[in-house]
């Protein structure tokens, strides 16, 4: 067979995101079990499936830098109806192309990457953006793989990055889909911060299905002169990095170790003083660091981007302690969480990761890595 044509990618599930995220199905090692093509295809376009156009390009279900797309999927699967075999994924057409015969019983996809597509327009800075997309992919297919009920694992090949995409070359991430044989455990090594704390508590909000919001994610630039509400911001910060999936964040981070810390750059928000804040996951509550609005300053360390200076909050990610190729999938990770909540709750955010990185950490007052920021605003 020399193509597959997939299922449409309808939003079948009513699950909302809130709910996936206290679930997931991440699992240490795996065993064997068939797959059902439908969902093998959902879960496909969950990583980089077509979700609409704009004028000029096709927009997917994770964010990509200047819309670059360096990766390129790949899977090899088995069922009774096709045997084993190993495809390409053509996510513009819907396709699995066949390339060769498989020989394992097994359901893989493979994640690489030509950097070539985003270097040349963000040189070095650029191989940042691709790992980061790579952590975007691996949390979307972690959130779609739980609400279809399906355990997954992944593998990370980033020490010796390949550049080109060769024949026979490491992909950077492997995700497989099976049965759950070993459960992981993971440790919090993030750094803490003291202050006056804020106790948050996290209210009902009407949201979409997880589904829907993949399907209507954007990346969002503009937002209306309407106040946040403290209640709004808890569901965002809360479901993208709380500690609701059994006392651990709802991403499983490279290393199976959580390193990154998110911080809040307050200006207009109704319930919650101007100002910068530690967001402590661990009993869930806002630490202030500096009272006043620094949304000007961090507008000037970040290049000058207008939807910092008009967005009412802007979330800040940061870390250190280990190589910065596992904080850049990190982030993307925690990255698409937060497009989620917010785009589940009718808010707006767009991820950026160009800024002078040093003015930024001067700005929020840490020695820490700054890796992204993403305002949050209403449409």
């Amino acid at each position: 067979m020399d193509t597959i044509n997939l299922p449409l990618f309808e939003p079948s599930l009513e699950h909302s995101f809130s709910g996936v995220v206290k679930s997931l199905r991440f699992c240490k090692a795996l065993k064997f079990k068939e797959i059902t093509l439908s969902s093998i295809s959902k879960v496909l376009y969950a990583i980089q499936g077509c979700t609409g156009t704009s004028h000029w390009t096709t927009l997917r279900a994770i964010p990509s830098a200047g819309a670059t797309y360096p990766l390129k999927i790949y899977v090899s699967l088995y069922s009774r109806d096709t045997g084993s075999g190993f495809y390409e994924y053509k996510s513009s057409r819907g396709k699995l192309v066949f390339i060769k015969p498989g020989k394992e019983k097994q359901t893989k996809m493979f994640i690489h990457a030509i950097f070539s597509r985003t270097t040349r327009y963000y040189g070095s800075r650029g191989e940042r953006y691709v790992l980061m997309e790579v952590g975007h992919a691996l949390q979307n297919s972690l959130l779609e793989s739980s609400v279809l009920n399906i355990d997954m694992s992944y593998e990370l090949n980033i020490e010796e990055i390949n550049r080109e995409l060769k024949e026979g070359g490491k992909p950077l991430a492997v995700i497989e889909l099976g049965e759950c044989i070993e459960k992981p455990a993971f440790e919090h090594r993030n750094r803490k911060y003291e202050g006056i704390s804020i106790g948050l508590r996290h209210v009902k909000l009407p949201e979409l299905s997880l589904e829907k919001a993949i399907l209507k994610r954007r990346s969002v630039r503009k937002y209306s002169s309407r106040k946040l509400s403290l209640e709004e911001l808890t569901y965002v910060i809360y479901y993208s990095f709380g500690r609701l999936w059994n006392d651990h964040r709802p991403y499983a981070p490279p290393l199976n170790v959580y390193y990154l810390n998110m911080f809040l750059v307050a200006g207009e928000v109704d319930g919650l003083d101007s100002g910068i804040y530690f967001y402590n996951d661990e009993k869930n509550e806002l630490v202030l660091l500096k009272k006043g609005d620094f949304r000007k300053k961090l507008y000037d360390a970040a290049l000058r981007q207008e939807w910092i200076l008009k967005a009412p909050v802007n979330i800040l990610l940061a870390g250190g302690g280990v190589d910065k190729q596992y904080l850049d999938v990190e982030t993307g990770m925690i990255g698409q969480n937060i497009y989620l909540a917010a785009t589940s709750i009718g808010l707006g955010t767009v991820a950026i990761g160009a800024f002078y990185d040093e003015e930024v950490a001067d700005v929020i007052g840490v020695d820490e890595q700054p890796l992204y920021i993403m305002p949050i605003g209403r449409l």
